[in-house]
């Protein structure tokens, strides 16, 4: 056996480095990691203070403690529906020196008091908490929320089956206790009116991103009103249930900032002349989208999102003259588009790169090959339905650097 002298051997450090650059492009499974693991007590130890995430299941249970000081730089932790007694298990947790940024109690039957209470006294480090999918929601829950995580940046309390209490008097108190908050998901507060959402934009002075899908009580001009006192919002999903572009127009004029737009149940754009709308970048409409009258543009638009809608081809190709700097097209089961709709996007939306087809049957197949002629961009098209090819075009489709799915 030869002898390798000690000067050969990589530090620690420098093994981290190479296990975390493997294993960036697989965070999900970590398969990098647990293949590396057992190659070596000295790999295994490394890759241990690599594993920064974990989801708790009633099965790990009784191997805790031995998880916790196996893996030492813990910074997520994920409580799985079914992961027995809350309390004990948090405050097990807050035993151990964690760093622990973000904390997951989706969709749990209801807020484990002494357990959130026991893990924030010895962890004040939680800058995102999720309880979405929750039975119920009190306002004293909302108050131990605001006591136990103060340095909050990120919450979701979306989809909450059952309010108890003053909701409305309960969210604008944990607004004020909150100042940090950069990201919130109230979606499904029925609650929540146009009074309401003013206060919110008004007290979260960083506020960046906020979803606020299904609730019901807030108007189009309320939307406006706390846009004008939150001018730096990015982001924005919501519901409309209005007839009128109010809303678009409210959100296009009064925030310059705003680049990600995602709105539900949106049924026309009509007659809209939008003239400062240059900073969006991220539409998404869904459901009944239907257009009529475009004559704006949209020059920084990246990406649309167009599924499971009856637009058509003429509506495709005012689009295709509004948005020509799209890089992400989906038309996804979008039944009225034929090839000529295809056409004029791949004509005037000289920078695309990716095209969703999928269940676009009146799409012809043989438009796939005359896509990729004509627009060189392209890296990534879901073909349409019966679409099948050849070695020769496989070859051409490769020369091409584009993905077919």
């Amino acid at each position: 056996m030869v002898e390798v002298e000690p000067d050969f051997y990589l530090p620690d450090a420098c093994w981290e480095h190479v296990f975390k650059f493997l294993n960036e492009d697989d965070k999900d499974n970590r398969s990098c990691l647990k293949s590396v693991s057992v190659v070596s007590k000295r790999f295994l130890t490394i890759t241990n203070r690599l594993r920064s995430s974990l989801t708790i299941c009633k099965k790990l249970n009784p191997f805790l403690t031995a998880i916790f000081h196996r893996f030492p730089n813990l910074t997520s932790i994920t409580f799985s529906r079914l992961c027995g007694d809350r309390d004990t298990i948090l405050s097990q947790i807050s035993s151990f020196p964690f760093n622990i940024i973000s904390l997951n109690l989706r969709s749990q039957i209801f807020i484990p008091v002494n357990g959130l209470r026991a893990f924030s006294q010895k962890i004040k480090s939680v800058t995102s908490l999720e309880c979405s999918d929750m039975n119920s929601i009190s306002v004293t829950d909302l108050s131990l929320i605001a006591d136990c995580f103060p340095l909050l940046e990120e919450l979701h309390l979306n989809s909450i089956a059952i309010f108890r209490g003053n909701m409305l008097n309960g969210i604008e108190t944990l607004s004020l206790a909150l100042p940090k908050l950069r990201k919130v998901n109230l979606s499904s507060h029925t609650y929540m009116n146009d009074q309401l959402l003013f206060h919110l934009f008004n007290n979260w002075k960083l506020l960046e991103e906020v979803i606020i899908f299904g609730c019901l009580g807030i108007t189009n001009a309320g939307i406006a009103s706390a846009l004008c006192v939150r001018p730096t919002l990015r982001s924005l999903s919501l519901t409309n249930y209005d007839e009128n572009c109010i809303t678009l127009l409210a959100i296009v004029r009064s925030c310059p900032s705003l680049s990600d737009i995602k709105i539900e149940y949106f049924p026309r754009f009509t007659n809209m002349n939008v003239d400062n709308s240059y900073s969006l970048k991220n539409f998404v409409s869904c459901f009944k989208v239907k257009l009529h009258g475009l004559n704006f543009e949209v020059p920084k638009l990246e990406v649309l999102n167009l599924s499971n809608t009856r637009i058509d081809n003429e509506e495709l190709f005012l689009i295709s003259k509004s948005f020509r700097g799209l890089l992400e097209l989906s038309l996804e089961v979008c039944y009225f588009v034929t090839k000529r709709g295809v056409n004029h996007v791949v004509e005037n939306c000289t920078q695309l790169r990716e095209i969703n087809l999928r269940g676009c049957y009146k799409v012809h197949k043989n438009i796939v090959a005359s896509m990729i002629s004509s627009r060189p961009s392209l890296r990534k098209i879901v073909v349409p339905p019966r679409y099948r090819f050849n070695n020769n075009e496989r070859e051409h489709f490769i020369g091409n650097i584009c993905l077919l799915r």
